[in-house]
């Protein structure tokens, strides 16, 4: 089981600060997280996306999709502790993009922010299997999940899925998905976040060994009625 241990800075903990007040500043009016005190956003939130981090190793200066990124979870939190990373933020409501470009502006980090959705954007040449590390704190399930992430990482990458406690469970009815799509599971790494909460989170860390037929990820209507 992995333990958080990531050193962060001054300033870094400052930047951390000023997220939390921007959450609760604009969470209400956007209905951006269920988190309402500070200690949920910090457990909930922030330690839940560093868990990304002990869970895998990502490149110096590699590329980083957030899929879904709503509040900037898991992305912004792993971008404030690495800032080499290289960002992307996908998001596909016109209100949460709005505060995605709202955010790194008043936190003064580099990103991309990006409004669409990942069935239609993944068919764009310029972003299929293009990323090192594919992120998705989404709670859908892990073969749709798989649909829309693997057709943005390159080969040789990864996707990193934070899932919950069936999480071995849910890898095992993805092997159709995983056999399709060109990935493989890695490992599932178990990470305690201790004093904050009572659970530990399982991260599904997927590596991606061939390409991914063309016709993934299907309209979002197939993907959610079929799943594969």
């Amino acid at each position: 089981m992995g333990l958080l241990d990531i050193r962060l800075t001054p300033g870094q903990l400052a930047t951390f600060e000023a997220y939390a007040a921007l959450l609760e500043q604009w969470s209400l009016r956007l209905n951006l997280t269920g988190a309402r005190t500070l200690e949920e956003i910090v457990s909930h939130h922030f330690l839940d996306s560093l868990s990304c981090l002990v869970a895998d190793s990502f490149p110096n200066g590699g590329s980083v999709l957030d899929v879904g990124s709503g509040a900037g979870f898991p992305g912004v939190p792993i971008k404030i502790a690495r800032p080499d990373l290289q960002l992307t933020l996908l998001e596909a409501s016109r209100r949460r993009t709005a505060f995605l470009d709202l955010l790194i502006t008043e936190l003064r980090i580099q990103g991309e922010v990006v409004h669409g959705r990942a069935e239609v954007l993944a068919h764009q040449p310029e972003r299929r299997e293009r990323y090192d590390r594919v992120l998705a704190r989404a709670t859908a399930s892990l073969p749709l999940l798989l649909e829309l992430c693997l057709p943005f990482v390159r080969v040789g990458g990864r996707s990193v899925l934070p899932k919950g406690s069936r999480a071995h469970e849910e890898v095992t009815h993805a092997r159709k998905a995983l056999d399709l799509l060109g990935g493989e599971v890695g490992h599932i790494q178990v990470v305690s976040l201790p004093h904050f909460w009572e659970r530990s989170r399982n991260i599904v860390v997927v590596h991606k060994v061939r390409p991914t037929p063309l016709r993934f990820p299907r309209h979002a209507g197939a993907a959610r009625k079929r799943p594969i």
